[in-house]
């Protein structure tokens, strides 16, 4: 008596099980890129705002030692909008878009900015102040209701 042929290949159960982790390997992968884009995106972001405050400084300088105004200072003005554009590059806003930017200014010996980040696990905001210390913190800047307040990171 003469076996059945056994046909070669693979059959139909054998290539879905393939091609399911397939799939599922892919959407880890995809998944895993993701993230480390959006921590890119916020690495652009922290750097962006440490530009920011080498600028402040530069007018502060530049500007009788005064905060007051300094990101429409002539000697920073343009350097300001570039890096404005790329943060907003980064959050798909329009290019003069200040709605993820907090500048507070109003001060002479005193200054705030928050940038809202990508990635929001630690916090939402990268923020410094003239103290010149960057933090990862939950809220913007926000003016202070007294004068005599000084303008700071939320948290201080």
């Amino acid at each position: 008596m003469s076996q059945p042929k056994r046909q070669e290949g693979f059959t139909l159960i054998e290539l879905l099980v393939v091609l399911v982790i397939f799939a599922i390997l892919v959407i880890i992968v995809m998944i895993s890129v993701n993230r480390f884009l959006k921590k890119g995106n916020d690495v652009r972001i922290q750097n962006d705002v440490g530009q920011m405050r080498l600028l402040a400084e530069q007018a502060y300088d530049a500007n009788g030692a005064s905060y007051i105004g300094w990101k429409s200072h002539p000697l920073v003005v343009s350097d300001v909008q570039v890096l404005l554009a790329d943060i907003n590059e980064v959050h798909h806003e329009p290019p003069n878009s200040t709605e993820k930017v907090v500048f507070l200014d109003s001060q002479r010996k005193n200054y705030c900015i928050s940038v809202e980040l990508v990635i929001k696990d630690d916090g939402a905001y990268y923020c410094v102040d003239a103290s010149g210390v960057y933090r990862v913190v939950s809220a913007p800047c926000e003016a202070p209701v007294s004068g005599d307040i000084p303008l700071a990171c939320p948290g201080n």
